[in-house]
């Protein structure tokens, strides 16, 4: 079945594709929640290689739990927001 996949991806997906996803949920920007933080990086395939193992998560991509939950959150509300840390006083 992950053959498939990564057959369809490597004939029908443009190297560009992969970022420009990540841009449309805010994971191009650096996060600053109020404490060091990392989303994610996913950088452009530079070969057709690259290509099928960035289709499958794997290459340069990098996500971090935070950066994950970015991406929930943009599904969730419907838009990509910057994570911040929130302060509760008891």
């Amino acid at each position: 079945m992950q053959h498939h996949f990564i057959t369809l991806a490597v004939s029908r997906l443009k190297a560009g594709d992969f970022p420009a996803a990540a841009r449309l949920y805010g994971l191009d920007q650096t996060a600053q929640p109020g404490l060091p933080a990392f989303l994610a990086s996913v950088p452009a395939p530079r070969s057709r290689t690259e290509l099928a193992a960035t289709a499958i998560g794997q290459a340069g991509v990098e996500f971090s739990p935070l950066g994950m939950a970015a991406v929930a959150a943009a599904i969730d509300n419907g838009a990509a927001r910057a994570p911040r840390l929130v302060h509760r006083r008891a």
